[in-house]
Formats: structure tokens, sequence, C-alpha cells
């Protein structure tokens, strides 16, 4: 990328990002963020902290020990937890959004951040949401030396991302074998073994959750899941499916339809699984990158269509839609 390029991906993605936050989305949408509320409790009474101490170092990245003993210093610094709940948020989205726009050279993608999984992801959901920016970055890289600390920091801050990183191994191996050639050319075949591989790892993630003690399996009251919602990601499917061009579609293709796939997979088994599609977005909005120029605005009205429809039902219900 070149200087000019860098600096322009940098400018977006700051207008982006100050946009983006400045919006003060828990004090404008009747939903109360409960994580938030549950975090602070967990710091300011010590629990997180005391939580990882004397751990193994396997043990503090399943512990997500790079997260508690970050976050820690980071509000112990500010003096307010409210703050660092924003640096935190800032940090997340405007990696995100320099990803897509490096990714996509479009303002319009860019924006793709402007929707009720997103903004849940990165203002309530903040280990989730930071971790995917630093595994979003991480996938740019191609020095192993660089990319994998990275993957490692990812999963140490949420270790669901455990199973982003190796979903990420086996689209380098299946593209290393020429195996995802051959998929390119079979749209829909691709979609079904990603469909069959999602509800297979859905199954055992719970049982690998529950077996690392993480609280999140089993789960069965999902404030953002549902039928008519896991239809609508998965519209965006059909509809790139319509429209996108004799290109090869790269790994955000695939990362956003597992990700689609698990969650409807996670609603079919009564489990814990909005986050999936809310950690799929940055790859719905560099799908775009893959579209036919002439159907892209097609690609862009179809999302924005649902995100305001989203926001209006989100707005409407206290943020439980």
């Amino acid at each position: 990328m070149t200087i000019t390029n860098q600096i322009k991906a940098i400018l977006t993605a700051a207008v982006t990002c100050v946009a983006f936050v400045i919006v003060d989305w828990t004090a404008r949408f009747p939903y109360t963020f409960p994580d938030l509320q549950n975090y602070r409790i967990g710091f300011e009474s010590g629990w997180y902290v005391f939580s990882v101490i004397n751990l193994d170092w396997l043990r503090f990245m399943l512990a997500e020990g790079l997260w508690v003993y970050g976050f820690d210093a980071l509000w112990r610094w500010t003096g307010n937890i409210d703050t660092s709940f924003y640096i935190v948020s800032l940090f997340a989205t405007f990696l995100i959004a320099y990803h897509i726009f490096v990714r996509t050279r479009s303002y319009i993608a860019t924006l793709f951040i402007f929707n009720p999984a997103f903004v849940n992801l990165v203002i309530e959901q903040l280990r989730s949401g930071l971790a995917a920016a630093i595994f979003f970055t991480a996938t740019r890289i191609k020095r192993p030396l660089i990319q994998a600390p990275l993957f490692v920091a990812a999963l140490s801050i949420h270790t669901s991302f455990l199973l982003f990183v190796s979903i990420y191994y086996i689209y380098r191996l299946a593209e290393w074998s020429k195996i995802k050639r051959w998929l390119d050319k079979r749209f829909l075949l691709a979609m079904a073994i990603t469909f069959a591989l999602a509800f297979v790892v859905s199954y055992f993630r719970d049982f690998a959750l529950s077996s690392l003690g993480d609280g999140r399996a089993f789960v069965q009251d999902d404030q953002t899941s549902g039928v008519l919602l896991g239809i609508g990601w998965a519209l965006f499917l059909v509809t790139f499916y319509l429209v996108r061009s004799d290109e090869e579609a790269g790994f955000d293709l695939y990362f956003f339809a597992l990700n689609v796939f698990m969650f409807a997979a996670s609603i079919f088994m009564g489990t814990y699984g909005s986050r999936f599609v809310a950690i799929g977005v940055p790859a719905l909005a560099v799908m775009s990158r893959y579209v036919r120029p002439n159907r892209r605005i097609l690609f862009y009205t179809h999302y924005f269509l649902f995100s305001g429809l989203y926001f209006w039902i989100w707005a409407g219900t206290g943020g439980t839609a």
C-alpha cells in the first residue's frame, strides 16, 4: 500500500470511528447493555484479576488473562471505568473500519459498521469486539512471526477465537491444496459444506466451552437470536450469489457464511449464538469487493435497508430484537 493510500485509510477509519462512537449508543437507546455492568462489578471488585492470579501460561490464556490484566491496567490508568470502556470501543472500531477500507477501498463498505449487531459487539461485548479487531488485522498479515502472536492475543482476550483462528488455518490449507479453487466454482456445494461444518462446530463448541469453564455454554436465553433475524442475515448469501463477480471469493465469504450458519444452528439448538453474526459483519462488508461493480449498489441497498429496519426494531424493543 502506498503512503497516500495508507493515509487515506487511516483518515477514513478515524472519521468513521468518530462518527460511530459519538452517537453515544448507551444513552440514545433504551437497551441496558448488561455486559458493561458485569464488567464494572468484576473489575471494581477485583474478582476478575483474582481469578487469573498464579495460573500457568496455558490456563492464563484460556482464562482470557490478557483481557483481564490489560483492561485492569487501562481503567486504573484512566481512573474511570466508563472512559476505559469508551477507549476499548474506540480502538476496536478504528481497527475494524481500517480493515474494511483497506480490503475494499470503499467508503460505503466502511459504513457497514452502522448495524445494531456491530454496535452491540463493540459497545457492550468489549472482549469480542476487541478480539475481532485483532483477528481481522491478523488475517491481513502474511508474516507468521507477526500474525501468530496477534492470533494468540485475540484468543487470550476471548477464548472463542480459538475456533475462528482454527477456521482461518483450515481455509489456508484448503487454499494451499487447491480445494478452495474447486469450491469457488461450485458455490452451492461450498455453502452446503460450510453449513454442515457450522452445525458440527455448534454442537461441539458448547462441550468445549463447558470443559473450559466458560459460562456461555448451554445458554438458552439469547437476547438477539431469532428465526427471522437468522433468515435476514442468510439472505445476504443469496444476494451475493446473484450479484457476485467472476473473481474468486476470499476468506471473508466463507467466514461470513460459517458465522451465519452457526447462528442458525444455535437457534435450532436453543443455545447462545447471536455474537457470531456480529463478528461476521466486517467480513460481509469486505464481500462487497467480490460483487460486480454495476451490481454493487444492489448489495449496498440490501444491507442498509436491512440495517435500517434492524435499528428500528432494536430501538423499539429496547435492544432485545
